[in-house]
């Protein structure tokens, strides 16, 4: 695991962090891959892909920050991502807006000096406020990285 006092002296991209972000990538678009599938089965649930598909979507990119916490690497892995979805067959708006996502995330999800990531916010459903439930969501990231 990457820790802050290696990822000091390199902050820069290396060969090593391109292949964890060519696999963390490849996986990523597996999975939205299967839930379209999946839900694509069905005309009701097919609205339901990138909802759902968001779950676990999102532990592939938190697994990702944690262990490649360096700028730049949720750009290169959203390239990747839409390079694979070009390839096979994706109409140009989709991996356009995946590197979009890609940019943004990179905005929202800093990289501090220490080499790890900055949350600087979180948000839960009105439903859920009042609960505790962004401190716990708080104190899941940081113990996961």
């Amino acid at each position: 695991m990457v820790t802050a006092a290696s990822a000091q002296g390199s902050a820069k991209l290396q060969g090593k962090d391109f292949i964890f972000i060519a696999i963390f990538g490849l996986l990523l678009f597996i999975v939205f891959f299967a839930f379209a599938m999946i839900l694509g089965m069905n005309a009701n649930t097919f609205w339901f892909t990138h909802a759902i598909g968001a779950i676990p979507g999102g532990i592939v990119w938190m697994y990702l920050a944690a262990r490649v916490p360096k700028p730049g690497a949720a750009i290169v892995m959203s390239v990747i991502v839409a390079v694979v979805g070009l390839l096979l067959g994706m109409l140009w708006t989709g991996p356009a807006g995946i590197v979009v996502g890609g940019v943004l995330a990179e905005i929202t999800f800093p990289v501090g000096a220490d080499g790890l990531p900055v949350i600087d916010h979180t948000f839960v459903d009105n439903s859920l406020r009042g609960q505790g439930v962004a401190g716990k969501l708080m104190e899941a990231a940081v113990a996961a990285l």
